[in-house]
């Protein structure tokens, strides 16, 4: 739990390599937003897990499409 007064304190971007579109590799830039507690100076990112895992370079799509191997 987080206390006091929590703030937007600045973004990161985070890169994740997504499914190809066509032949062409796709990277996708996603803007994170940063946190801070006001009162204990705690910072945290917002969630991302949705798209991909906690610390993987690849979005879930990626995984998926990679899984799913050469097409027929």
């Amino acid at each position: 739990m987080h206390h006091g007064v929590q703030g937007q304190d600045a973004a990161v971007a985070r890169r994740l390599i997504h499914v190809p579109v066509g032949w062409r590799p796709t990277q996708l830039v996603v803007r994170v937003r940063r946190f801070a507690c006001t009162h204990c100076r705690r910072v945290w990112r917002q969630d991302t897990s949705g798209l991909a895992e906690p610390g993987s370079r690849l979005t879930r799509s990626a995984v998926e499409w990679g899984a799913a191997g050469p097409g027929p």
